[in-house]
């Protein structure tokens, strides 16, 4: 049975690894079919379909920062049309508004005189560790001892997720449908803010179903195996996408490579294409 990693994050992004080293490590760890879904980037999963080199299969696929309600959703585009002109609208629209964020930290610790912003500019980003150039910076000049302590740092200066202009969760799935593809949220069961409210992560994600949601990230390495057996069984009854994906950012977050794998008769890919190696997108 095919495994599959449909939640993988490369260089374009906040990942530690290029593209063609994410197809090389997919098929040399067994993996059958995997997707680049890069935050707010199409780049990197126009990069492995057209991989000249891809022995594995793939989905065109990308991750895009949306709010709804004040709660900030990924939402998984697979099996969109990279070339798509209203999608790469809205993904250039969700990228502005996460670096947006770091711009306005930037701005009021300049101003608490906590950063000198000439040696923030001067700061090189590595992309070999992942993640994105603030975050570096706060963790090299000792502002932040942790990856979780950076991003308080932004919730306390007013610049979390929660305060980006991101688009809605409801428009980015018109998008992502119009675009030919499927939205599916990402690890819902972590994105829910009471991780022990089973019932009200299920009655929350009803609702985004009605708003146009076509699927859940049902398998995801933190999930715990109820509320996996909620997402599932949600989705066979509403005849809804079921997918998996280990968040692996590389070095830098999530599951190590190749150590989180789905066998394909637990997924539900309807109407979302996998290209073969060898095909290219059009």
């Amino acid at each position: 049975m095919p495994g599959y990693d449909l939640h993988i994050h490369s260089r374009y992004s906040d990942g530690t690894y290029t593209v063609p080293e994410i197809a090389r490590r997919a098929h040399e760890v067994g993996l059958d079919v995997i997707a680049v879904v890069d935050h707010d980037v199409l780049d990197g999963s126009i990069e492995l379909i057209n991989l000249p080199e891809r022995r594995v299969s793939a989905v065109a696929a990308v991750e895009v920062s949306t709010l709804e309600d004040g709660v900030q959703w990924d939402l998984l585009g697979y099996g969109v049309n990279l070339h798509d002109p209203r999608l790469n609208k809205l993904v250039h629209h969700s990228h502005a508004a996460l670096f947006g964020m770091s711009e306005r930290l930037l701005d009021e610790l300049v101003s608490q005189s906590r950063i000198v912003e000439a040696e923030y500019q001067a700061f090189q980003f590595n992309p070999e560790k992942g993640g994105w150039k603030m975050l570096q910076y706060l963790l090299a000049s000792g502002m932040a001892g942790s990856f979780g302590e950076a991003m308080m740092l932004y919730m306390q200066n007013g610049c979390g997720h929660h305060t980006a202009s991101f688009p809605t969760t409801s428009h980015a799935c018109d998008v992502i449908h119009a675009a030919g593809g499927v939205p599916v949220l990402a690890h819902p069961g972590d994105s829910w803010g009471d991780k022990g409210d089973v019932s009200g992560l299920r009655a929350e994600l009803e609702r985004m179903m009605d708003m146009g949601v076509g699927g859940l990230e049902c398998y995801y390495p933190k999930h715990s195996p109820e509320v996996t057996r909620m997402c599932v069984q949600l989705c066979r009854e509403r005849w809804l996408a079921i997918t998996s994906g280990s968040d692996c950012h590389g070095g830098f977050s999530g599951a190590p490579f190749g150590t989180f794998v789905t066998q394909g008769d637990k997924l539900d890919l309807t109407g979302i294409k996998v290209y073969a190696p060898g095909e290219r997108f059009a």
